[in-house]
Parts: structure tokens; sequence; C-alpha cells
């Protein structure tokens, strides 16, 4: 009976200890255990500065949109979103997208929004919008005449006739 008494007497004087170390033994063990999920978290607490590093070599490679007067002098005020210009040349806005990164008038954050560069200001511009719901988003309405930048002549000759061969097709069912 003596000996569980001191044991208990022991037990009692040392429990902060004691709870430090089953605490501090069940944290390295489970530690341990998921050590290759620990390493995940920092490992993806990085890619901020493996983005920057990509960012450079697109900065170095970017080249100058040159603009026409002709294009410049002939703006048509008509602002769309790549949506709506998609619409108009029967492709998708992600594809309008890619070609006004590639013609050098947006760049493409890599949080994936759409940044005007100084010869985009002259064709496009931001645009704050609110839903129904009542989430505001930032856009970017270019003037049509973008089309004429980003699609070559023969390209926009054939959007003239697929655009000519849906309105017939349309013609038919609404007469």
């Amino acid at each position: 009976m003596e000996e569980k008494k001191t044991l208990y007497t022991w037990v009692r004087k040392h429990k902060t200890k004691l709870i430090i170390l089953g605490v501090t033994s069940i944290g390295t063990i489970l530690v341990i255990k998921n050590w290759d999920s620990i390493k995940g978290v920092f490992k993806s607490s990085n890619p901020i500065s493996t983005s920057i590093v990509k960012i450079d070599p697109v900065v170095e490679k970017m080249v100058a949109p040159v603009i026409s007067y002709e294009i410049i002098n002939n703006l048509i005020g008509n602002k769309l979103t790549a949506t709506e210009l998609g619409s108009k040349a029967l492709c998708s806005s992600q594809a309008i997208n890619k070609r006004i990164v590639a013609a050098g008038l947006a760049t493409k954050s890599p949080y994936g929004e759409y940044l005007l560069t100084e010869a985009g200001r002259i064709l496009g511009k931001y645009t704050c919008k609110t839903t129904k719901a009542g989430y505001s988003f930032s856009n970017i309405e270019w003037d049509e005449k973008i089309l004429e930048i980003i699609f070559n002549a023969e390209e926009l000759l054939e959007i003239a006739n697929k655009q000519k061969t849906v309105q017939e097709t349309l013609s038919r069912f609404v007469a």
C-alpha cells in the first residue's frame, strides 16, 4: 500500500512534466507518421517565388505590338468582352485571350488575371461589373477593331464566310 501511495505522490508531484512528456511524445509520433504530408505543406507554400521566376523569361521575350494608324484612327467604339469577341469570331473566349496575349496587348498573371500592356490600353479598358447576386468582378473590354490585329486577313475572311453560313442556316429556320 505504501508503494502505491509513494507512486501516487510522485505522479502528482510531477504531473505537469509527465503531461508535457506525453504530449511531446504523441506529437513527435504524429510528426514522424505524417512527415510526407508536412513536407508537402511547406513545399506548397513556396509557389510565389517560383512563379516570379517563371514571369521573368516571359517579360524578356515579349515584343511590343505595332498598331497601325488606320486601326487607331478608325476605332469603332463598340467595347466587347473576350466572350463577346469570341461570339463574333466563332471561337471561345479562351482562344481570344490567348491571341490577345500572343499579340502583346495583355499579359496573364500567375493567378489567371489578364493585365493590359501599354499597347493594349489603346484598344482595351478595365471595367468593373456586378452580377445580380451582388458579386463584383473586373474585366477588360476591347474595341471591336482588335479582331483585325489578333486575326490575319485569311482568318477574318474565313470567319466572315462562317458567319454568312450561320446566318443562311438560321434564316431557313426562321422563315
